[in-house]
């Protein structure tokens, strides 16, 4: 039997914006120079899971995303 790694692409702000909606937050931290890349961070509610999701990503695509009870 032969292993085989799964490809996963990184998934942009587009992409989440298409499979979650717009977020109920965001915080944006633009780019002063070259050396500093665009930040946002999203932040999602689910009233009913009582979750809070947030979702972060440099230069469009995302970098880390956390899932915690409100």
């Amino acid at each position: 039997m032969s292993k085989t790694k799964a490809l996963f692409l990184p998934l942009t702000a587009d992409d989440v914006m298409h499979l979650r909606g717009e977020p109920v937050a965001k915080k944006i931290n633009p780019p002063n120079n070259k050396a500093i890349r665009s930040f946002e961070e999203w932040i999602y509610y689910n009233v009913n899971a009582k979750e809070q999701e947030c979702f972060a990503f440099k230069d469009g695509t995302l970098i880390n995303w956390t899932k915690k009870p409100i």
